[in-house]
């Protein structure tokens, strides 16, 4: 100790150099601490900002994974069909008409239409028999949708999830959005009042394999993207039902303007339903993008 104290005092070359060294190698030492410290707080930093996205990313993916698998979804589909019926049931002959009014022919017999093909030629049956049509169309029933017992507007108000079960049961030609936005806080959705961070959510519906997948990203991509795939499942449970009404008979009026006994004709209106009931099970959660910054999101994958 007395020898290296001897050196530091000492007033020859040798002990300045010595000094000079020791002076560089505290330099030295004190550049890599703070360059480290620089380092260390960069990946902080940067850590953060993972942290921020990766946050609103799986809330968002718990939320949606939540929302879809306690919704149920209800489509109903179906046709109605109406048509004028005699007193045995059959279906009646539908009459020519002209300016509004019945035609018949020179003794006051109805004259009737009967099927042509796309050449205007008169459609016979088996026996040669001219083909008549027959007061009856079809015609397919507005669908209805509820969702958890709640009717939504399928025009205007229907949710992502509604869309998705509409076209699943071929009720719809309107397609899913291309992306929405859902914007989330500690306490879920947010308000409007509080801190809150948005991500975009991608909607894709594979009708063949009945799957939803939404990926989840967060909104702002300048500093990287954080993306989840959540791949739903689609139960689906189907009833048809069958309602035939029929409106009350009115008289058959003959030639002679009197009521024939026993004639008449009423409405018949059959609906055939189509009761499509529709819930998600989540099937799978992927990483699709998990390069933002230098550093790796905290946590890896795992359902939300």
């Amino acid at each position: 100790m007395n020898a290296l104290k001897n050196k530091i005092k000492s007033q020859r070359g040798a002990s300045i150099t010595f000094a000079l060294l020791l002076f560089l190698v505290c330099a030295i030492i004190s550049g890599v601490v703070v360059v480290a410290a620089t380092a260390v707080g960069g990946r902080a930093s940067k850590m953060a900002e993972m942290d921020q996205r990766y946050y609103a990313v799986n809330s968002a993916a718990e939320l949606l994974r939540d929302v879809l698998e306690s919704q149920t979804a209800v489509v109903t589909t179906g046709t109605k069909t109406v048509s004028t019926v005699d007193q045995d049931g059959n279906l009646t002959k539908k009459q020519k008409m002209e300016n509004g009014n019945p035609v018949t022919d020179d003794d006051g017999n109805p004259v009737y239409e009967y099927e042509e093909d796309v050449d205007g030629n008169t459609v016979l049956d088996d026996d040669d028999n001219p083909v008549p049509v027959y007061n009856t169309s079809e015609s397919d029933l507005s669908p209805e949708l509820t969702v958890n017992g709640t009717t939504v507007d399928t025009t205007n108000d229907a949710s992502l999830v509604g869309l998705a079960a509409l076209k699943l049961c071929d009720a719809t030609t309107e397609n899913l959005p291309t992306t929405c936005q859902l914007t989330i806080t500690n306490e879920g959705i947010d308000d409007g009042t509080k801190a809150a961070m948005a991500v975009n959510i991608t909607p894709m519906l594979d009708t063949a394999n009945k799957t939803l997948t939404l990926d989840v990203t967060n909104n702002d991509k300048s500093k990287g993207a954080y993306t989840l795939r959540l791949i739903f499942k689609a139960n689906i449970t189907q009833n048809e039902n069958e309602r035939t009404t029929y409106t009350a008979p009115l008289p058959t009026v003959g030639k002679d303007g009197k009521i024939i006994e026993g004639k008449y004709t009423r409405k018949k209106t059959v609906e055939k339903t189509k009761v499509s009931t529709i819930r998600w099970k989540m099937i799978d959660l992927q990483t699709v993008v998990a390069v933002a910054t230098a550093t790796a999101a905290p946590g890896g994958g795992g359902t939300p």
